[in-house]
């Protein structure tokens, strides 16, 4: 919620957050099963929150796709063609001495949260999911 939170505050836009849409994908087991083991503790303390809404589904591994998340971010910019809202954002972090790439879709501007290195400590969530409580 931190991060939703600065990203809120940070926008250039006048908003109120009302609800945080959490677009995640289900691992695979037998690819990755440590994480796959720690996601239902860190879904659990997501949806513990009464403005995070959790949407999953299986997670899938193509070779030729860079993310999985272009299918979220279309979803929600089809909404917000037809409604005006709500509005689809990326964040994104620069890396010294490298050219930086965020998430974009064709045709459509996605305004772009650039996150520091003191952001990204301030906000940053250092719950090790994989140990059990």
């Amino acid at each position: 919620m931190a991060f939703t939170q600065h990203l809120a505050a940070d926008s250039p836009y006048d908003r109120h957050l009302h609800q945080l849409r959490i677009y995640r994908g289900q691992l695979d087991a037998t690819k990755q099963p440590g994480s796959y083991g720690a996601s239902p503790r860190q879904y659990a303390q997501w949806e513990s929150h009464p403005l995070v809404k959790l949407v999953t589904r299986p997670l899938r591994y193509p070779s030729a796709r860079p993310t999985d998340l272009k299918p979220a971010l279309e979803y929600v910019a089809e909404l917000a063609a037809s409604r005006g809202r709500p509005r689809a954002e990326v964040a994104a972090w620069p890396m010294s001495g490298q050219h930086c790439r965020r998430l974009a879709l064709n045709g459509r501007s996605l305004y772009c949260h650039w996150i520091d290195e003191g952001v990204y400590k301030k906000v940053q969530d250092k719950t090790d999911y994989t140990r059990s409580s």
